[in-house]
């Protein structure tokens, strides 16, 4: 409900495009720098992947229910 009411769903999309990219990278820097836990890094950028995911299907969800007539 908060989102729903300050944030526009571009704004949502921003975010979970950026959180996805930043997964991304995430993944990649502790491959190469392997002297963190896996068990650290996997939540790291598992936390990473489920708010970029859940962020742009939120956006999606907020775009189509202002479409849709009433």
């Amino acid at each position: 409900m908060i989102l729903r009411k300050r944030m526009s769903p571009s704004v949502i999309r921003r975010i979970g495009l950026l959180s996805l990219a930043a997964g991304i990278l995430a993944n990649w820097y502790f491959q190469r720098h392997a002297h963190w836990s896996s068990g650290w890094t996997d939540g790291v950028y598992g936390f990473l992947y489920g708010v970029g995911i859940g962020g742009l299907g939120l956006s999606v969800w907020m775009d189509r229910r202002r479409s849709e007539p009433r």
